[in-house]
């Protein structure tokens, strides 16, 4: 299309990389401005709106929606998981993690409990979990999202387990999140009808996990070997 004479849409723009004010990096062009579209066009569905509200009405139902969302897939494999990037952003809250998975008593940034935490909750954004999926080479699909989505309301959960027999401790993942249909419902969740569940397999365990649970001292290992320590500003 042409406005006022001059050529527009996403095909005639520049792509490049810039410099962040924050000291990062940030997209430009036709991915970045196709990525934040598209998440708009998602949250439009997800909010309930009527077909002929979703884009303006010009997508043919949800495959045409997963097929639009592929751009935002991406940006953020591009943005949030490339190794620097992920490690610059992520080795943080991958150090919290960490730390609260291998001694209960100590949460970062908080007092010591003389009980251990039994349930421990970090909020942030999606991009935050990109960020620890990238470090860790996670993968993951809820029903009506892209693969790897961090999807509206999502949780990455590491699960502490323990073997009583021998006492070995186990850290299994799964990712947490409303399926598509459910938000646009607003479906009330509760035990008989949960929200979208799937296992999260650790690809650098795999051969040496328990029931889909991966031993804690392999697991910190992995953790360990993934984190910058020179981006870990908090401390036990």
């Amino acid at each position: 299309s042409a406005a006022g004479g001059r050529a527009c849409g996403l095909a005639v723009e520049a792509p490049g990389i810039v410099p962040d004010p924050k000291g990062g990096v940030a997209m430009k062009g036709p991915i970045a401005i196709g990525a934040m579209t598209a998440e708009m066009f998602q949250l439009e569905s997800a909010e309930g709106l009527p077909a002929n509200q979703v884009a303006w009405g010009r997508l043919a139902g949800d495959a045409s929606l997963s097929e639009v969302m592929k751009v935002r897939r991406l940006y953020v494999d591009l943005m949030e998981k490339t190794r620097p990037i992920a490690q610059q952003k992520g080795s943080n809250l991958l150090a919290q993690i960490l730390a609260t998975l291998q001694d209960g008593h100590r949460f970062p940034g908080a007092p010591n409990v003389a009980q251990p935490v039994r349930f421990a909750m970090l909020i942030g954004h999606d991009t935050n979990i990109a960020n620890i999926a990238g470090l860790l080479n996670l993968g993951w699909q809820i029903p009506g999202f892209q693969e790897n989505d961090a999807s509206p309301g999502g949780a990455l959960a590491f699960e502490l387990l323990k073997e009583v027999r021998t006492g070995q401790r186990y850290v299994r993942l799964a990712y947490y999140a409303q399926t598509l249909q459910q938000l646009r419902q607003a479906t009330p969740l509760n035990l008989d009808n949960p929200p979208g569940m799937v296992a999260v397999p650790l690809q650098a365990c795999s051969g040496q996990e328990y029931n889909r649970a991966c031993p804690l001292q392999r697991f910190v290992e992995i953790a360990t070997a993934a984190i910058d320590p020179g981006c870990v500003t908090i401390k036990p």
